[in-house]
């Protein structure tokens, strides 16, 4: 397992990346958790690099990977840099407004409540297909409010 780098953004209003060390697979993309301060926070990764041999200065390590696989894709990260260097946010909170409603920290609490009890693989599954379709069904009404409140106004 390779020693690897990672460009985290945050949603805060700093407009840069910090850099954390992995062992292990990661993709940008992905949430994690990281030590920031005296704190944890949930960034994205916007870049992954293999470590250097003798960094500059001593990297910390992230605390966990939140999704299994990136949720937000290149060009979700391509997009999310413009609107940070255009318009009056930062990468990081542009890149949390993209991330979907449905994967937010109360559906990642429902999701490790089902890995944490002793169902079967089969009810894991189903409930698992439930998750996946209560998330879309989130995001489909938080759309379908948007679009009402902009037909109201």
């Amino acid at each position: 397992m390779s020693e690897l780098q990672a460009e985290v953004a945050f949603d805060l209003p700093l407009n840069r990346t910090y850099t954390y060390r992995w062992s292990g697979d990661l993709v940008p993309g992905v949430r994690v958790k990281a030590p920031f301060g005296k704190r944890q926070m949930e960034g994205v990764v916007v870049s992954v690099s293999p470590l250097e041999e003798n960094p500059p200065v001593t990297l910390k390590f992230l605390d966990k990977v939140v999704d299994k696989e990136g949720i937000l894709g290149p060009y979700s990260l391509d997009l999310a840099k413009w609107i940070g260097e255009f318009t009056l946010c930062t990468w990081g909170s542009a890149l949390a407004a993209m991330v979907p409603s449905a994967r937010r920290e109360k559906s990642l609490d429902l999701e490790e409540e089902i890995e944490s009890k002793p169902y079967d693989n089969f009810a894991k599954n189903v409930l698992g297909e439930a998750l996946v379709y209560l998330r879309l069904a989130e995001d489909s009404i938080a759309s379908i409010q948007k679009h009402v409140k902009s037909i109201e106004k």
